[in-house]
């Protein structure tokens, strides 16, 4: 236990088939909570991002894709890239480029007579050309095995080789900064340690992308901070960012058939927590939920919500 992580959340419907035992990289208070839904609020900052991230090794040499479960020490598990050339060397070759790359010597006229050239371009141009056709099928390859993830992805190569595979990747949760150097030469222990700050850099900037767009509609219909209205957008999946504050909860019962919200600061028996609720209707929806002190989600509030409509 001491070894595996920080803290544990237990969830069961009160047999042993349906309950299951979560363990955290973060502390938690000791707390229980009875009611008709599940208390989701200490898991979303986990939910949120999934808990997997995908790492591309990239080379000329050979190409892997990991998929890493990120609060957990578990070897990461290698994902198949469907009709994808492992190497530059296994890639079919174009006649064309075949013919040109052993072309590195020509003859032409001259007054003198004739003149052998030797042209140390030609070779470099279809290599650079060769290389960029093999990334394009790399990416293809990802994009067919990524197809249905919102998962980061997390490039590792030789800085010249990463930006050459950037022109041809459309996996759109691709990170922009990327682990440099040889990924031949990295374990998968060293890549998960590299991940972690671009990982941690990546959520900070979506934070503030958030903030700032919710600034930017501040003055609009789609903004709402009423505790009650987020309760019952986020249940219709209206919500598309949410904010929450991780530091406080609000108690009471929703009624969804009523259409009915009733809060209070002191908890109840059976009552659930209202700002768990929401987060956790609003990642059912697909919307982005973020987790913040309360200082720092927008007006001091409890939580803030940009709607969909």
């Amino acid at each position: 236990w001491n070894t595996r992580s920080a803290g544990l959340a237990i969830y069961s419907t009160g047999d042993a088939v349906h309950t299951h035992f979560f363990h955290l990289p973060f502390s938690l208070p000791e707390f229980v909570v009875i009611s008709q839904h599940f208390y989701v609020k200490p898991l979303l900052p986990i939910l949120q991002h999934a808990d997997r991230f995908f790492v591309l090794a990239l080379s000329q040499n050979a190409i892997t894709l990991y998929r890493f479960c990120e609060n957990s020490s578990e070897s990461p598990k290698t994902i198949l890239l469907p009709n994808t050339p492992q190497s530059v060397l296994t890639m079919p070759q174009h006649e064309d480029l075949n013919a040109q790359r052993h072309a590195r010597t020509h003859t032409r006229s001259s007054v003198g007579g004739s003149q052998t050239i030797h042209s140390h371009g030609v070779g470099d141009i279809n290599h650079k050309t060769e290389l960029l056709r093999y990334f394009l099928d790399v990416s293809e390859g990802v994009q067919v095995a990524l197809h249905n993830e919102h998962a980061p992805l997390v490039l590792a190569g030789v800085d010249d080789e990463v930006t050459r595979f950037r022109q041809v990747n459309t996996y759109p949760h691709t990170l922009a900064q990327s682990i440099s150097g040889n990924p031949e030469l990295y374990t998968t222990d060293v890549l998960r340690q590299l991940s972690g700050p671009l990982l941690a850099a990546r959520r900070q900037n979506e934070i503030h992308d958030a903030l700032a767009h919710y600034k930017s509609v501040s003055n609009t219909p789609r903004v709402t901070r009423s505790f009650k209205d987020i309760v019952r957008a986020a249940h219709e999946g209206r919500i598309a960012t949410l904010f929450v504050a991780g530091d406080v909860e609000t108690w009471g019962r929703f009624n969804p058939q009523a259409y009915q919200v009733q809060s209070r600061l002191v908890r109840l028996p059976g009552d659930d927590g209202l700002i768990s609720l929401a987060g956790e209707f609003t990642l059912r929806h697909r919307g982005d939920v973020f987790v913040l002190p309360k200082a720092q989600v927008p007006h001091g509030a409890s939580m803030a919500a940009i709607l969909r409509y």
